[in-house]
C-alpha cells in the first residue's frame, strides 16, 4: 500500500498565471491559467492556478507567467550541425 502524504509537498518554483499548460499526461491536457510547481527541478503537480496558489504558499521562487504558454516536461534536444 502507498504511504499518503499529508499536507502538501514541499516545492521551490511555483509557475503560476500561464495562459496555457500543455500536459504530456495520457489525455494531453491543455489547461488554461495553469501552473506548475517543482521541487529541484522536477515536477511535484500541475494545475490550475488559483489552486496550486492557495496550496502552495511559502514558495522561494514564483514566475508570473501571464502571456506565456508552458510545457513542463519538455525537452528541447535538437542539435544543429556545422558544414
Amino acid at each position: 500500500m502507498a504511504k499518503k502524504r499529508e499536507g502538501p509537498a514541499k516545492i521551490d518554483t511555483l509557475i503560476h498565471d500561464a495562459d496555457y499548460v500543455v500536459t504530456m499526461n495520457k489525455d494531453r491536457e491543455i489547461l488554461t491559467d495553469g501552473a506548475v510547481a517543482v521541487h529541484r527541478g522536477k515536477l511535484v503537480e500541475v494545475g490550475k492556478s488559483a489552486a496550486l496558489k492557495k496550496k502552495y504558499t511559502n514558495v522561494k521562487n514564483k514566475i508570473r507567467a501571464r502571456d506565456r504558454l508552458v510545457m513542463p516536461g519538455l525537452i528541447n534536444a535538437h542539435m544543429h550541425s556545422t558544414q
